[in-house]
């Protein structure tokens, strides 16, 4: 008799494969791994497709994200958008904007 076949699937919000096999992540646990398509990216998609086993035409969640630039409360912030991206990506700059 064999034994029954156990499947392992690890969900790690914003690990993606190329991180994953970079660090070897759980590598020395978990030998037998391969990379697998994402349903868009966004866990608030992933979640309920995960739980549901139901793809987000079926579900109906797809972003918690709404385009709307003219009542948008980061509307300030496009003026941002002419810094280098070496002074606006900095974690410093980025404290002292949120504030």
């Amino acid at each position: 008799m064999s034994k029954p076949r156990l499947d392992l699937f690890v969900f790690a919000d914003a690990l993606g494969w190329a991180q994953a096999e970079r660090r070897q992540f759980l590598a020395d646990l978990l030998p037998h791994r391969s990379k697998c398509d994402t349903l868009l990216g966004y866990s608030c998609t992933c979640d309920p497709s995960i739980l549901s086993g139901k793809t987000p035409e079926e579900h109906g969640h797809f972003s918690f994200f709404v385009f709307d630039p003219k009542n948008s409360p980061f509307r300030a912030a496009r003026w941002f958008g002419w810094l280098p991206d070496i002074i606006a990506a900095h974690h410093r700059v980025r404290n002292k904007v949120s504030r």
